[in-house]
């Protein structure tokens, strides 16, 4: 199975000064011989993890859900479903060491779609399961857990509202049983895609609405009784969507999604609100074809990480797709996952060791069509960890200006790496692809194209820009 990329580029920023701590690091699939696919992962009080989707069996859809240890091991697994199509979207561990998973079905319940809630032990066996909808379509794809042990979920209704569509909100107690449903739009197509309860005990919504002239991401603050406090819609280039939303320590959020530019590709869209959701930055990230964010967190450095998938960048037709942000929404590094085909990632988490963890479906690896894909990172995204007692630190705050020539002194060249080797630097383009080894003393760049490069080994770091 493929490793990880090395890595591309390194934060600047950042203080080195002490060893740097093994982390657990690999790639697993799951699943069967027909598809399989994972939508939503977090890790375990134990160190495991828990992971949610769908599975296809016989020729039908189920809810998927996978618990493994903390090398991605499988504990147990658990399908629930009918005769029809089923799949899993969020799932949290709960305060009772269990598990609530969250998603839609067809199969059970009278609607054409329906939201089903099912609540698992430690171990994996059912406790309970609810279905809430009406006679029309219904999903919901995100669900977390509020201050009173209950859940609030987030997704459309075709069977209430005033739309075609409308984003629903649906609030439980810890039994599942509705305290109150709310419904939010237009008079087009509104969902919703990601919820948060938030500091003042109200909600945080993120989704996407047809119904305020084009397709634009979809923002709704709410009180803790789903009554509306202010509602905000972004929109630049084409179109836009939003997938993911993230309350901040100061009182804004962070929201991922896509946007549409004008020659018709996706690029990944990061923005920066403040409490009342306005705008404080925006980034819209990619190469020249189609590239999307689906999920994003503050990290400990007060920057952010954001997971989606990418035909830009990468090995196959798409890859997995993770990278550093800044506060301030500058790319620290970027890394990409995947084999020969294509593969996509849907949720990230942030572990105890500092890593990541990335869950989505490849059709490179695997046994079936498509297969429950999960990826273990260190805390810089890579598969390779190397371990230094007494990292040499060397942290540059501006880029090296070279033309021509970049002159490399000996001591930069001949770091120790793991086990003493000697661990020379590569200069990187801001692809993380190796375009040349350094060498003591002289290094001729002239045949490079301008831009910003990174030369790296073990812990030193150095930001480089090729002039003409």
């Amino acid at each position: 199975m493929r490793t990880a990329s090395v890595p591309t580029l390194l934060c600047l920023f950042a203080v080195l000064c002490t060893p740097l701590q093994a982390q657990t690091v690999f790639e697993r699939t799951y699943g069967t011989e027909y598809g399989d696919g994972g939508f939503s992962v977090e890790q375990t009080t134990d160190g495991g993890y828990i992971i949610t989707g769908y599975t296809v069996v016989q020729a039908r859809g189920d809810f998927y859900t996978i618990k493994t240890d903390a090398s991605g091991e499988v504990q147990w697994s658990s399908t629930v479903g009918g005769d029809s199509i089923d799949a899993a979207q969020a799932v949290r561990q709960t305060a009772d060491g269990g598990f609530i998973v969250a998603g839609y079905t067809k199969s059970i319940d009278s609607g054409d779609y329906d939201v089903l809630l099912v609540k698992y032990s430690p171990w994996g066996d059912t406790e309970w399961s609810r279905t809430y909808g009406g006679r029309a379509h219904d999903r919901v794809y995100s669900m977390d857990l509020t201050a009173d042990g209950g859940f609030i979920m987030a997704g459309y209704t075709g069977s209430f509202g005033q739309g075609d569509t409308d984003v629903w909100l649906i609030r439980t107690d810890a039994h599942g049983d509705t305290l109150w449903t709310k419904t939010y739009g237009g008079s087009g197509w509104d969902e919703g895609r990601s919820v948060r309860q938030v500091s003042d005990g109200g909600y945080i919504v993120a989704g996407n609405t047809w119904s305020f002239g084009g397709r634009h991401g979809y923002l709704i603050k709410t009180d803790s009784l789903g009554d509306t406090c202010w509602t905000r819609h972004y929109g630049c280039y084409r179109a836009s969507g939003s997938d993911c939303v993230r309350q901040l320590p100061d009182g804004g959020y962070i929201v991922a999604g896509w946007t549409i530019v004008q020659n018709a590709h996706f690029l990944g869209w990061l923005l920066r609100l403040d409490g009342n959701g306005d705008t404080l930055w925006t980034r819209a990230i990619g190469g020249d074809s189609a590239d999307e964010f689906h999920s994003v967190d503050q990290t400990p450095d007060s920057g952010f990480i954001v997971a989606g998938n990418t035909r830009s960048f990468g090995a196959g037709y798409s890859d997995g797709w993770l990278l550093k942000m800044t506060g301030e929404g500058d790319t620290v590094w970027m890394r990409t996952f995947g084999g020969s085909q294509w593969e996509r990632i849907w949720s990230l988490g942030q572990t105890a060791d500092g890593g990541f963890v990335l869950v989505g479906q490849t059709s490179s690896f695997g046994l079936g069509d498509d297969d429950v894909y999960l990826v273990k990172t260190d805390s810089l995204g890579s598969g390779v960890v190397e371990e230094v007692e007494s990292p040499i630190v060397r942290a540059a705050s501006s880029a090296t200006l070279v033309r021509g020539m970049l002159m490399m002194p000996r001591d930069m060249t001949e770091l120790p790496g793991n086990s003493g080797r000697v661990s020379r630097p590569s200069l990187l383009d801001a692809t993380g692809r190796k375009v040349m080894e350094l060498q003591p003393g002289a290094n001729d760049v002239s045949r490079l194209a301008p831009g910003v490069y990174l030369a790296h080994a073990a812990s030193y770091v150095d930001k480089v820009l090729v002039l003409r």
